[in-house]
């Protein structure tokens, strides 16, 4: 489980680099490979579920709360960038942003000034009111 929180935070860094290099979309590849080689999960695949759905599948490979954060802010970060050139790609992202937000929450039982900053910010960008 530590090797999970490391390669889903060194994922995200590397994200974060490539995406401020201007290479958005190598980000998100290799961002996505590394997810489905090294940890089996396939974020098509996280992006076409339902909540419900959603929720086994990252249980069925152990994810912690800690993990879905981290999970949760790649596809916060992807969607936002997305939202210009692709937005129904984008839209997809940060939609499982808030679901796993959403899961977080209702895990854990502790309030978060940062994931509700977090989730006001996905909604507005999604046109929806709090």
């Amino acid at each position: 489980i530590e090797q999970l929180g490391r390669v889903l935070g060194n994922m995200l860094a590397e994200f974060l680099r490539l995406k401020t290099a201007g290479q958005l979309y190598q980000g998100i590849a290799v961002s996505n490979e590394q997810l489905k080689e090294e940890l089996d999960l396939d974020i098509p695949t996280i992006l076409a579920l339902d909540s419900d759905s959603l929720h086994t599948y990252l249980s069925d490979r152990k994810l912690t709360p800690d993990h879905m954060e981290i999970l949760s802010k790649y596809l916060e970060e992807t969607g936002l960038a997305m939202m210009e050139e692709t937005p129904e790609e984008g839209k997809a992202y940060l939609q499982q942003a808030l679901a796993m937000m959403d899961m977080i929450d209702e895990t854990t039982k502790t309030f978060s000034f940062e994931r509700m900053h977090r989730r006001a910010k996905i909604k507005e960008m999604l046109g929806e009111t709090s």
